[in-house]
């Protein structure tokens, strides 16, 4: 079998992703120190030692920065958790246990960074209804492909759509966190621990 070469990064590329990640590194440092909202462009730029130019040609403001933060925090993190999921299981009702526990501990453990990354998420998204849709799409088409293939498999209940499921899962989801992120009190350990024990013997057969 031919072996397919390594693309090699051209050293412009590493550059670009080196300063990414030099903004990225002081945007979290300074939003875990003073919270995400009185922290300006110029004092990330200076925490970087970058030209206020240079943040812009990969920014067009904060809140983009923040959004590419909280999609890696929130909607990167749900398909990796999926993925994992899917490789290490066989069968439904263990995918979406293994979701659900890993889901409960990140929330449980998570800091005042993560948890304010969280409800700027949810401002960003009330406020533009485009990019709302396309995140509730992305997370839609990520949970109904383990219905489709629970389903494809026999173990997952048929008089519903995948589609329909994966709504109903996102829906809950997205309740358990808006109450979380509004209440540090919130029982979340429980909710979500309800949440999987409801799901698996409602979807699954």
């Amino acid at each position: 079998m031919t072996q397919v070469p390594p693309v090699e990064i051209s050293l412009r590329e590493r550059r670009k992703q080196e300063v990414r990640s030099r903004i990225n590194d002081a945007a979290i440092e300074l939003f875990s120190e003073y919270g995400c909202e009185p922290v300006t462009v110029e004092e990330i730029c200076e925490a970087a030692q970058v030209a206020r130019k240079t943040f812009y040609n990969y920014y067009q403001n904060k809140q983009e920065l923040l959004n590419e933060l909280t999609d890696a925090l929130l909607i990167n993190e749900t398909f990796n958790r999926i993925d994992m999921a899917m490789e290490r299981y066989d069968s439904t009702a263990e995918r979406l246990q293994y979701y659900f526990e890993t889901m409960s501990e990140n929330m449980h453990t998570a800091s005042d960074l993560e948890r304010e990354l969280v409800l700027q998420s949810v401002f960003a998204i009330a406020s533009n209804t485009e990019e709302s849709g396309e995140k509730l799409s992305r997370l839609n088409e990520c949970f109904s492909r383990v219905f489709v293939e629970g389903q494809a498999q026999g173990d997952v209940i048929d008089s519903y759509s995948p589609e329909f499921l994966a709504d109903m899962m996102v829906g809950a989801i997205n309740g358990i966190t808006l109450n979380w992120v509004h209440d540090k009190n919130y029982p979340v350990v429980q909710r979500v621990h309800d949440l999987s024990k409801m799901m698996t013997e409602f979807f699954t057969k």
